[in-house]
Order: C-alpha cells, then sequence, then structure tokens
C-alpha cells in the first residue's frame, strides 16, 4: 500500500528521516481525500490504500489479487 500510495500521489506516506519522525508520523497519517492523491483514483483504490496503510496491523486487509488486477493495465508515465 505504501509503494501504491507514493506510486500514485509522487510523495511517500513517511518523510521524516529519524526514528521517532518515523512512528510519528506514520501513526499520525490519515489518508487524503481520493481527489487529493492523485487524478482518476478510484473508490476501490481508495479503500485498498485506507485498509492497507491502516496504522493498525490487525486492520490491514490487502487483497493483492484485487491489486494486481486492477494495476497490471496502469501505466506509469515515469
Amino acid at each position: 500500500a505504501c509503494v501504491a500510495y507514493e506510486a500514485l500521489s509522487g510523495r511517500p506516506v513517511v518523510e521524516a528521516s529519524d526514528l521517532e519522525g518515523i512512528v510519528q508520523q506514520k501513526l499520525g497519517f490519515v489518508l487524503p481525500a481520493r481527489n487529493e492523491i492523485g487524478r482518476g483514483i478510484s473508490e476501490e483504490m481508495h479503500t485498498f490504500l485506507g485498509q492497507g496503510l491502516n496504522r493498525h496491523p490487525e486492520h490491514r486487509i490487502v487483497d493483492l489479487e484485487k491489486l494486481a488486477a486492477w494495476a497490471g493495465p496502469v501505466e506509469l508515465g515515469c
């Protein structure tokens, strides 16, 4: 989910470089609205990001088969 978020938004989930900052940013992360992440973000992808980036590992639900099906036709302009 972190990689997908960075690819779609162009920015990392966490930008801090020290352990304390990383922990604080991860715990305080709130998933932005779809239109703030990037153009064309589907509700399904937004849900995936929200589930995959949940601060509580036991609440993270990530269906990689769904992600692969969604991402297969995507071309990132690098």
